[in-house]
């Protein structure tokens, strides 16, 4: 057999196996998308606790008996980044192709889907490798492809603004929906736009896909009490040595201070083995607090504790008690990804659409100046 034959099966080979492994979201991300050129990788350097979220939600959350996902989750965990991931994901991996799927990636206001498309997707789509996603665009006269929507030839997407009511994407009709920074929507708004879901050809049936991606904040909206109907997950670590899995952030549980000493060293309460945070990361596993079988949602909790390249340190710093500039709320929203009670705190929207919102009234359209 010649060089040149060998040459050319080995490459069939792995593009083959390439193709093969696009079906796997991780997979997909390490050969199809680039981070402004960079390596996007979620793949043994300690983001696997990300890499199960995304399989979870391409592969389980899509099928007949997948239920809703919910993500709570703290600032700068890349959560925004999975949800840009996955809708290319979706749009692009060929496997919903028949019939092409819909996606719409939903955000609070407008000026946040300008953002996302601008600063995020756009990005993703132009760092692609050997230019992918471009290439997979729907062509013709027809096609459209502007910031809020966007066609290929395996399915299209839409980002849009729910708006007040919803009132944005009625009328659409959808396979899959992505609510972004979901606590900033009102509960009428996510229940009128879930309507656009109700022949999806994917997920459940009447329900389609469903993502909510949440930094939560105040205690009491829907966001919390969606939340409380999901079998909320969290990440539980593993050991080298005895091969066993323990958990690392509980809510109002202050002993993963015990469990993470210092900077990236993590020390199994089981037998003791101090290890490397990434390697603890890569050897855990996600655990639910509840049922799957009571719940409606599957839930899965994200904060900072978990970026690999954190340091016990740059944590510590971020604590109320280290750091004046810190404040309560912040930690308990911005770096843990918890709901937030205290003293004094603003009346928020969802407080007033809550509690001072009369759904079946409204100004009238025109008022007699004669009447006072």
């Amino acid at each position: 057999m010649t060089k040149n034959l060998k040459d050319d099966q080995k490459k069939l080979f792995t593009q083959v196996k390439n193709n093969f492994l696009d079906y796997d979201p991780a997979y997909f991300i390490q050969n199809n998308l680039t981070l402004d050129g960079q390596p996007f990788s979620i793949l043994g350097n300690g983001w696997k606790f990300m890499s199960d979220v995304y399989r979870y939600i391409a592969l389980q959350a899509s099928s007949k008996n997948g239920k809703p996902v919910i993500n709570k989750k703290g600032r700068q965990v890349g959560a925004t980044m999975m949800a840009g991931a996955l809708d290319l994901y979706f749009t692009n991996s060929g496997l919903f192709n028949n019939p092409p799927i819909r996606v719409a990636h939903l955000f609070p206001a407008l000026a946040l889907v300008k953002r996302f498309t601008q600063d995020k997707l756009e990005s993703l789509i132009r760092s692609s490798k050997e230019d992918f996603i471009n290439e997979n665009k729907l062509k013709g006269p027809n096609a459209v492809d502007n910031l809020t929507m966007k066609q290929f030839n395996t399915g299209t997407l839409w980002i849009e603004s729910v708006g007040a009511d919803g009132d944005r994407v009625r009328g659409m009709t959808i396979d899959v929906a992505f609510y972004d920074e979901v606590q900033d929507m009102t509960a009428q708004g996510i229940g009128n736009s879930t309507k656009t879901l109700t022949a999806a050809k994917y997920g459940q049936i009447g329900k389609g896909i469903q993502v909510y991606f949440g930094t939560p904040k105040e205690k009491g909206g829907w966001f919390e009490d969606t939340w409380n109907m999901s079998d909320q997950r969290y990440y539980h670590l593993g050991c080298r040595n005895c091969k066993q899995t323990f958990p690392f952030y509980q809510p109002n549980d202050p002993s993963w201070k015990n469990i993470w000493i210092s900077e990236y060293n993590i020390k199994c309460p089981i037998c003791g083995t101090i290890q490397h945070k990434v390697e603890s990361l890569e050897l855990g596993k996600w655990v639910p607090s509840r049922k799957y079988e009571d719940c409606k949602y599957v839930g899965f909790h994200i904060n900072q504790f978990y970026i690999p390249n954190l340091t016990r340190e740059y944590i510590d710093d971020l604590m109320p008690e280290n750091n004046p500039t810190q404040s309560e709320r912040t930690w308990n929203n911005e770096v843990v990804g918890e709901f937030y009670a205290g003293v004094g705190m603003p009346l928020t929207r969802s407080h007033i659409e809550m509690y001072c919102k009369d759904q079946d009234r409204a100004f009238s359209s025109r008022i007699d100046p004669k009447q006072k």
